[in-house]
């Protein structure tokens, strides 16, 4: 029992719940060293690193780039999540907010426009703190194609060439 205790990873709660498109493919994502970029079917962005620690830092190179700041037990909260959609003038309040209210609160996504804007910082910042990093698009089956495109258009313009999409194994239907 210790060992499980010691050893067990608990799945992080997600901002936004998604019904990924089904494929065919059986390619795994990697288990470390990804970068989730997540793309709403109400045209919000998330974006999500896959260890903590490089997660402190990610919020360190952020908060240094935007000038702002954030306590220890507000950068031990962006720790914990798995994803964030905050712009940084926003993301102070949202860790600091009440630890009840936080998983029910609707996140407005990180800014993207024409130059990338804020979505653009996460990815340079996380590639700095993990160069090594694998970039994985994930979408809902709902999410309109134009909203994918800027995401791949952005990381064509940042000459990230080589990234993933995430979906489910489409099943065999009963007929």
């Amino acid at each position: 029992v210790t060992f499980f205790m010691m050893t067990t990873t608990f799945r992080t709660v997600e901002p936004i719940t998604l019904d990924m498109p089904d494929s065919q493919s059986e390619a795994k994502l990697p288990e470390s060293d990804v970068l989730t970029i997540i793309a709403s079917a109400d045209g919000r962005y998330f974006i999500g690193l896959d260890k903590k620690e490089n997660r402190m830092s990610w919020l360190d190179l952020m908060a240094k780039d935007y000038g702002a700041s954030f306590s220890i037990s507000e950068a031990n909260v962006f720790a914990l999540q798995s994803s964030i959609g905050m712009p940084m003038n926003q993301l102070g309040s949202f860790l600091s907010m009440d630890p009840d209210k936080r998983p029910g609160f609707i996140q407005p996504g990180i800014p993207i426009d024409s130059t990338g804007g804020e979505l653009k910082d996460w990815i340079t910042f996380a590639r700095l703190v993990n160069p090594s990093l694998k970039v994985a698009i994930k979408g809902d089956e709902e999410t309109p194609y134009p909203a994918i495109k800027d995401v791949m258009d952005l990381l064509q313009e940042m000459n990230i060439t080589r990234y993933g999409f995430v979906t489910d194994i489409e099943r065999e239907s009963d007929v």
